[in-house]
């Protein structure tokens, strides 16, 4: 796995988080406990700061990228689903990023919200806490839920059970443990 120092900045992961071999971190990248990158992310803090909280989960293909106006930052307990592309916001806790979703620069996603698959979240769009959100561009559609925040949060506890079969399953070539 590419762990790339870059300007002086090198990724600082964390002892219990797992990164895939396949992943690329470079640059400002803070990675907190219990973070779970999965194979092909790629999370460049090359122009900004990406910063993941802690109990978090990036999912195969996932590019994280902030612009030079806006940096990445990730609370917690949330899920960056396959492929989804974030370029900077602030993104609150307990947040589900669909499959190919489309994060641009600006973008505040209030805590327990759910992004469809394939959105995408145009520049500078604010979302409410609790926000079911969908389409190209996005659209809030609804409130989420007591259901669809329990559901994000089975989620997550779900991803939190695979991590730990992996600290005890996957050889240590095919895992990075946190530095």
């Amino acid at each position: 796995m590419p762990i790339i120092e870059f300007k002086g900045k090198k990724p600082k992961i964390a002892a219990n988080a797992f990164v895939m071999n396949s992943a690329t971190l470079i640059g400002d990248v803070v990675i907190s406990s219990n973070v779970l990158v999965l194979a092909n992310a790629v999370l460049r803090g090359d122009f900004n700061q990406v910063y993941i909280g802690e109990n978090v989960y990036i999912l195969e293909n996932s590019v994280l990228h902030p612009v030079v106006q806006d940096p990445i930052t990730l609370e917690g307990h949330s899920i960056i689903g396959y492929g989804a592309k974030v370029h900077g916001g602030a993104i609150k806790r307990g947040v589900f990023i669909g499959t190919n979703s489309v994060i641009l620069r600006g973008v505040e996603i209030g805590e327990d919200s759910l992004i469809a698959a394939g959105s995408i979240l145009t520049i500078d769009m604010k979302i409410p806490p609790r926000s079911v959100v969908m389409g190209a561009p996005a659209k809030i559609v609804r409130e989420l839920g007591d259901d669809g925040i329990e559901w994000i949060k089975g989620a997550v506890a779900g991803y939190m059970g695979l991590l730990e079969d992996y600290k005890t399953e996957l050889k240590e070539w095919e895992i990075r443990y946190g530095r």
